[in-house]
């Protein structure tokens, strides 16, 4: 029994945790929202106004404060005179400076936020950077086939330039050799055309005796002759 009359009145007096988290933290104006929690902290002030009406909880307000005078519960005496000075006091004091106060804080806060913010989108900037990586990577895996049909006949067409060149080189240096082979036999075949004709002309040249030039000068004065007189003739 103690332990359910304790959970209900913890009930009444906990503020509901719902709206501490959803209310606006703002204390510098009024448009942020800023008494709003009270409508809502606490279930069973709510159920009661839903219950009763708006001048319900307001009745009951007076009529207890009413019961709590009259019964001598609640006595007003100097020290709460002064606990009402102080309020009030402190109640002007926080109406004059509160705005001002509330207003540093409140940039004290929207500048942590900001700089929570950046932190948190470069983050999130970072995050997607390496997600599209990863997708990227994921595309290349798909196309991984084809790139390594392409990377093969990259290879298969470097191999055979390869072998045509090496095929051309030795095409040149055989070309190289029979070319030298051929120069080689024309130096031959002309030293031994050289030598046979001066070995020739030197036993023709030898074999001319000085009939043989008498004769052939002789020959050359009658040709020499016969060729005037037909010229003379025509």
């Amino acid at each position: 029994m103690l332990s359910r009359l304790s959970s209900i009145s913890r009930q009444v007096v906990k503020p509901c945790a719902a709206v501490a988290s959803q209310r606006c933290f703002s204390v510098s104006t009024k448009d942020d929202n800023k008494y709003a929690w009270h409508k809502t902290a606490w279930p069973a002030w709510q159920m009661y106004k839903d219950k009763a009406g708006e001048s319900g909880a307001t009745m009951f307000t007076v009529g207890l404060a009413a019961y709590l005078l009259s019964k001598e519960i609640f006595i007003i005496n100097d020290e709460v005179l002064l606990i009402f000075a102080m309020g009030g006091t402190g109640y002007q004091l926080a109406k004059a400076a509160g705005p001002v106060v509330g207003k540093m804080l409140d940039e004290r806060r929207n500048a942590i936020l900001d700089k929570m913010n950046k932190g948190r989108i470069a983050q999130l900037s970072s995050l997607e950077n390496a997600i599209e990586a990863a997708k990227e990577g994921e595309a290349a895996l798909v196309d991984r086939k084809e790139y390594f049909d392409v990377m093969k006949e990259n290879n298969e067409m470097r191999l055979e330039i390869e072998y045509r060149r090496r095929l051309e080189e030795v095409e040149s240096e055989v070309q190289k050799r029979l070319d030298y082979q051929v120069d080689l036999q024309n130096l031959e075949q002309n030293i031994e055309e050289d030598h046979i004709s001066s070995w020739v002309e030197s036993h023709v040249v030898n074999s001319i005796t000085a009939k043989h030039e008498t004769d052939a000068i002789a020959q050359c004065i009658n040709d020499l002759n016969a060729l005037a007189a037909t010229t003379k003739a025509a």
